[in-house]
């Protein structure tokens, strides 16, 4: 019996475990999504909530861009959501994860800390965590937005073994970076 060997572009090289069960991987796509949509609902409430005439730093006081951006991840949720539910690929699975990490890391978190500290002066709890939270995990947001989507886009793999190894070295330059930031002071 010979060996086979297997390309580096062969699907079967990397067996996807949840879409063995489209039933599951349809519904996890869907709890990531309402997840997406508590946060940026809440965001929204939080910005309304939230005075803007009570002296904070400029990022923390609410604008147009706290009430456009939830809306703008929704809609990159509802794309990987759509993309899970008809295809199952890793495109659709990426645009879920980073739609989940920006509305938590650039929206709910910078809300809740803008909440926590002019209207309650600092009294919800965990206001500390979530500035420390909000510090540093933008960072692997936007490694997922601008390097890893573009990269694997539209077939789900890399082009070459030299991108694989491109994004290996940048992501590790950037999980660096990202823990240099979580580990100095706020």
């Amino acid at each position: 019996m010979a060996a086979s060997t297997v390309s580096y572009h062969d699907a079967a090289a990397a067996p996807d475990l949840i879409a063995a069960r489209p039933g599951r991987r349809r519904w996890l796509a869907a709890a990531i999504w309402l997840v997406c949509l508590g946060l940026a609902a809440s965001a929204v409430v939080m910005s309304v909530a939230t005075p803007t005439d009570a002296g904070l730093e400029a990022n923390l006081v609410p604008g147009v861009g706290d009430y456009l951006y939830p809306l703008q991840a929704m809609a990159f949720a509802t794309m990987g959501l759509l993309i899970v539910w008809r295809r199952g690929g890793p495109i659709g699975w990426l645009m879920c994860v980073i739609s989940i990490l920006y509305l938590l890391s650039d929206e709910w978190l910078i809300r809740y800390i803008a909440l926590g500290s002019v209207v309650h002066g600092s009294r919800l709890p965990g206001v500390d965590w979530a500035a420390w939270l909000s510090a540093w995990t933008w960072i692997p947001t936007f490694t997922l937005l601008f390097m890893a989507l573009p990269l694997l886009f539209p077939t789900g793999r890399f082009l070459s073994r030299r991108w694989a190894a491109f994004a290996a070295i940048a992501g590790s330059a950037i999980g660096v970076y990202a823990i240099v930031e979580a580990l100095s002071p706020v």
